[in-house]
């Protein structure tokens, strides 16, 4: 299986590392500079790394989209998230998602609350549908 990981944060490379370990081939792309400078630094061998933006369909297919059987979505931004999944849906591959939400209890006055939830763009919009207005 070939993927392409959108966010080289703990979890995205934690996935790479993981998919890489099992015999997958794989590339992550990343846009902070120092984050990359610190992977390049690392000679993390396991996938290779790409300087781009996984929300711009030309760097997704530098990283090798159109040959990638799925493509995780692993940033904090939930705005690049979608639209590399888009991308990714759109040249047949499957998507996963991570969106992180923040809940408050304002009747108690409780301190926010951060989750992460997983997601693939189908499961959103079935749950979007089912949420009354």
């Amino acid at each position: 299986m070939r993927f392409v990981i959108v966010g080289a944060g703990r979890v995205g490379l934690r996935t790479a590392r993981v998919l890489a370990e099992e015999g997958h081939e794989g590339t992550v792309i990343e846009t902070d500079p120092d984050q990359l400078e610190r992977l390049w630094g690392e000679r993390l061998e396991i996938v290779d790394i790409l300087d781009g933006d996984g929300g711009s369909e030309a760097d997704l297919v530098d990283a090798g989209i159109e040959d990638a059987d799925v493509v995780g979505a692993l940033t904090g931004d939930v705005t690049t998230n979608i639209m590399a999944c888009l991308i990714g849906k759109s040249r047949g591959c499957r998507t996963v998602m991570r969106i992180e939400t923040t809940s408050t209890k304002e009747s108690t006055g409780s301190t926010p609350r951060r989750s992460t939830r997983w997601s693939t763009p189908s499961a959103s919009a079935r749950s979007a549908r089912k949420t009354p207005s």
